[in-house]
This record gives structure tokens, sequence and C-alpha cells, in this order.
């Protein structure tokens, strides 16, 4: 799932370089419209997956150990997000004044370093627009969230959905406002709009439910395969022909502000629960099964003759000549 979320991410930013600099435009195709969607979809497995694994630890050891949980997401995101801001920041510029490139860095670590650090990434592509770093702004609205969610998890355990119900309830009520009082330009607008906390809140509840149910999902009807493939197959349809399909039901579902998230949030939650029930129908597991299959053949084949079998060829061949 992350692996195809990040796919629709890349596919999003190349389609929009390519047309910047005049090699194709795919940005018409719904298929290459999806960074903002996948970007969702992580945000909702991120709650999901931290909920879940937070009340699976106080349930083992009647205890979360917040110093713990803190440093597994310090050791899990800081080294390559430092890394990137380093090579963004310092090597990339550096990089571009040696070589003599005709282009202008829109800013200088001197005047960022401090929204990195602090994880407000959002602040620098609001202030100095579109950049090398853009696609860092989700990391800091998940570690914003991760700050806060551990503790709460821990001290309001026993009362875990008013927790989540009062996140998404705040979060909507800040979107309202923003929606009504505010303009695009403003920063409350943007974080407003930006920091999805809303959808952490949705994924969370969703492991809070699988958590505590009293039975196996599998015995549930939602989940039964009647419901099961044309629930995911509106979301696959959603995510290849999204902007392509103009009809008023379809932009009430989809294209309704502050609504229209919140819908597709559940919609994402469902695909994470269905992954539980084995969401592929089995002729597209023997699809997939096959595609990887042929795929990591070539690769592994690749790479034994290019680093491996050529070494034994290549050290013999003068000897064989002889």
């Amino acid at each position: 799932m992350r692996f195809f979320a990040a796919l629709l991410v890349l596919l999003h930013h190349s389609a929009t370089i390519g047309r910047k600099y005049g090699l194709f435009d795919l940005e018409n195709v719904g298929l290459f419209r999806n960074g903002a969607n996948a970007v969702n979809f992580f945000f909702v497995l991120s709650g999901f997956l931290i909920t879940y694994l937070l009340q699976k630890e106080q349930s083992q050891t009647q205890n979360i150990n917040i110093k713990q949980f803190y440093l597994r997401r310090i050791r899990r995101i800081w080294p390559l997000y430092f890394l990137l801001i380093a090579i963004g920041t310092i090597f990339l510029p550096l990089a571009i004044s040696i070589s003599g490139l005709d282009y202008q860095m829109p800013y200088s670590i001197g005047q960022t370093w401090y929204y990195f650090l602090f994880f407000c990434p959002i602040m620098v592509l609001h202030i100095y627009g579109h950049h090398l770093l853009e696609p860092l702004w989700s990391i800091g609205v998940e570690e914003i969230f991760y700050l806060m969610w551990g503790p709460l998890v821990k001290f309001f355990k026993k009362h875990l959905p008013e927790v989540i119900f009062a996140t998404m309830g705040l979060k909507i009520a800040t979107e309202v406002a923003a929606y009504c009082f505010f303009d695009s330009s403003s920063v409350f607008y943007l974080l407003a709009f930006n920091y999805n906390f809303e959808s952490m809140a949705i994924g969370a509840l969703g492991a809070y439910l699988l958590f505590n149910a009293k039975s196996s999902i599998e015995n549930k009807l939602c989940f039964k395969p009647i419901v099961r493939l044309p629930v995911c197959s509106l979301v696959l349809l959603f995510l290849f022909f999204n902007i392509n399909i103009d009809n008023a039901v379809w932009n009430a579902l989809f294209f309704t502000p502050i609504v229209s998230p919140l819908i597709l949030s559940f919609l994402y939650l469902y695909v994470i629960f269905s992954k539980f029930k084995d969401a592929l129908p089995q002729w597209a597991v023997v699809v997939l099964f096959l595609s990887l299959a042929v795929a990591i053949t070539l690769v592994v084949s690749y790479f034994s003759k290019r680093w491996f079998e050529d070494w034994f060829l290549q050290r013999n061949k003068s000897k064989v000549s002889k």
C-alpha cells in the first residue's frame, strides 16, 4: 500500500515537472493528478498504524513508553529527513554554483533552516513557492501529529474514542473557519487545509475499532465480497479517472470542499481494513504475483550476471584464450 501511494506521488510530480519544461502534458489524466490523494492515504495509514501499535503496547505491557515511542519515530524518520534537507539547502545549491547551471534557488539555508528544523516545511512552500524539498511538508505534518498523539493515547486510553472524535471535530471546525473567513493566501488557511489531522484521526478510529472488535471482521457484512468489490472498485475508479469524470453526483462526492476529503479518508480506511480480509480478488492476486515474479527475476538475473557471473568469466577469459 505504501509503495503504490508513493508511486502515485511520483507520477504526479513527474507530470508537473514534465509540463513545466515542455516534455509532455499528462496533468489532464486523472492517474497523474493523485499527489494529494496519495498523501491523504498516507495520513490515514499513519493514524491507523500508530494507534494500533500503541494500543497493542498498552495491552501487552499495561503501559505506553512515550520515550521509546519518540525514539522509534526519530530513528525511522529523522536521518532521511535531515539528509534530504542538507542535500536541498547546502549540497544542491553548491553543485549548481560550481557547475554554472542557469538555475536560481528560491531560498537559502539561512532563510529556511528553522522551518525545516521545527517540521514546518509547508511554510517554505507558502513563502518561497515550489522547490525541490516541497514533498517534505507531509513529513512535518506527521511528526507534529506523532508528537501529540503518543501522550494522548497514553493518558486518555479509556477515552480514546472521545479523543479521536474531538480531534476530527476540532480540525473540521478549523477548516470551516478558514474556508468561510480567510482566503487561500493566508497562513491560517494554509495550515487548516494541509495539517490533515482529521485523516489521521479517521485512521486511528479504524485502529480502535479493529483492536477492540469482539469478533473477526471476516464475519462483518460490510467486508463480504458483495460490498468489498464495489467499494474497492470505486476507489480504483477515482484514482484512475478522478478529474476525467464530470457529473453532479461524482463532483458532489469527490470534489466538495471539506466534505470530500473526509469521504475519501473513510474510503481509504475501508481499503486498509480490507487488507485484513484479502481485499484483492483471486484473479488480481494471480496477475500481481506473475508481474512481480517476472520483474524480480529480471532484476536478480541482471545483478547476478553483472556482479557475479561476469567476474568469473572475465577472470578466466585470458586463460581460456591461451
